[in-house]
């Protein structure tokens, strides 16, 4: 559960955020409504535009209205873990969405993109991904960029973090696409593991689906309800 604070903050019930909805009105859940370890997160230096929590309630991502970070943290201890960087320019960001075994995380915005994140270090696809030559790298991907310990790609010039802009030492998505209509459109992980949903206002569905290796995605089907 999460509360409004100051402008860029966040209050965390860790309790009540790795809470299951399904136990609402048991006991336990009685104890979270008067919670005794509250965490405060100053997450942005602007105010929050969007807010997701995992499945299992042990990570909170974090958007500001200027839009150009995201940011993860731990529920329990409020200790930032990631902070992935969606773009330069400002962005409403319109929706953000964990995997289900939190090892990925996607976000939507005004830009009419899908920016999709490794999480874990561990995966697989995440492996590859750092361990692939320069040739096989994302089309997309700027020439001076490399993997991250998680696979997503970064400035080859993060070694010099301390003398240059944040920028520089910034994580960004190892695969992205630009949906059909550039309209308000929220996202979220299908049932495949290498697959995102993409519900936008003007009354269609898409599916895409992305290569772990190469960060080249794919829209499988378009459908239109309205």
């Amino acid at each position: 559960r999460t509360r409004a604070q100051s402008r860029g903050s966040f209050s965390l019930d860790p309790a009540a955020a790795m809470l299951p909805a399904a136990t609402a009105t048991s006991p336990p859940a009685a104890a979270a409504v008067h919670p005794t370890n509250i965490n405060i997160i100053a997450a942005h230096a602007t105010a929050i535009s969007a807010l997701a929590v995992s499945a299992d309630g042990t990570m909170v991502a974090s958007a500001s209205e200027k839009g150009t970070l995201i940011r993860i943290f731990d529920t329990m201890s409020g200790r930032l873990v990631h902070e992935l960087r969606r773009g330069v320019d400002r962005a409403d960001i319109y929706s953000i969405a964990f995997s289900p075994d939190n090892t990925r995380m996607c976000v939507s915005s005004d830009k009419g993109t899908v920016h999709i994140f490794n999480l874990d270090s561990k995966d697989p696809a995440a492996q590859q991904s750092l361990s692939k030559p320069a040739s096989l790298a994302p089309a997309s991907a700027s020439a001076s960029a490399s993997a991250s310990a998680a696979g997503n790609r970064q400035s080859n010039f993060k070694f010099m973090k301390d003398l240059l802009p944040k920028y520089f030492s910034s994580e960004w998505s190892f695969a992205h696409f630009r949906v059909a209509n550039e309209v308000r459109c929220i996202c979220g992980f299908g049932n495949e593991r290498n697959s995102v949903i993409v519900l936008c206002a003007d009354g269609t569905a898409q599916k895409y689906s992305f290569d772990s290796y190469r960060g080249n995605c794919v829209r499988e089907w378009y459908r239109k309800f309205i």
